[in-house]
């Protein structure tokens, strides 16, 4: 894919415009899939580009903005573009919640076991004697008790949330502003409320990467 990146900062520090110059529509969707653009897979190599853009660079909100050149352009397959972006990130997201959501509830689970185990030891204590069987009924049920416990809260407070920078980052995307530009033409607006337009021109950088400017 032969693609050009730009990160932009934007006028306030809470959003931050990503930029990204595309040959073809096609550097946005997966080579190895040849169906119409509306089911097409998207490319693996520009959803790792993209997140690894807004997760060092957007600290607030995203606009993803694709430049390519004037005649490249198509208003269609742009909102195919747009609606499958926002449909690929709401679905991650969604996954990524419902598996948060399973883990912290099984947390919850083997916590709550384990403490009505923890329970049923103390009840076994307040019994008289020492018989075998009580006694080998606490020596199972102690240290199930605490793995169960122990378990339970490291699901809680750890597993449930390792993928939370992942769901930040579809949450982010799913909420972004997404946008295309003809990258040939750039238009600056003047103080006095006049404009100035010139040609956008890229600057190779090595490993087939240029920099819009």
């Amino acid at each position: 894919m032969n693609q050009s990146v730009n990160e932009e900062t934007a006028a306030t520090s809470a959003d931050t415009e990503i930029s990204i110059w595309v040959d073809t529509y096609d550097d946005v969707f997966s080579d190895f899939d040849s169906r119409p653009y509306d089911n097409r897979e998207l490319s693996d190599d520009f959803l790792t580009e993209v997140r690894k853009m807004v997760r060092s660079n957007a600290p607030g909100k995203v606009e993803l903005k694709f430049h390519l050149m004037e005649d490249q352009r198509d208003e269609y397959t742009e909102m195919i573009i747009v609606s499958n972006l926002r449909t690929h990130f709401q679905d991650f997201a969604k996954i990524i919640e419902d598996e948060m959501t399973r883990v912290s509830r099984k947390g919850f689970i083997l916590t709550t076991v384990g403490f009505v185990f923890g329970l049923f030891l103390v009840y076994l204590g307040t019994l008289g004697g020492h018989s075998v069987l009580l006694n080998s009924v606490h020596v199972v049920l102690e240290p199930l008790t605490w793995f169960m416990i122990w378990t339970g809260l490291d699901h809680i407070f750890q597993n449930s949330r390792k993928d939370k920078p992942t769901l930040d980052f579809n949450l982010k995307m799913a909420n972004a502003e997404i946008s295309f530009s003809s990258f040939a033409v750039a238009t600056n607006t003047e103080a006095d409320g006049g404009t100035i337009t010139k040609k956008k021109k890229a600057i190779p950088c090595g490993n087939n990467l240029r920099i819009a400017s």
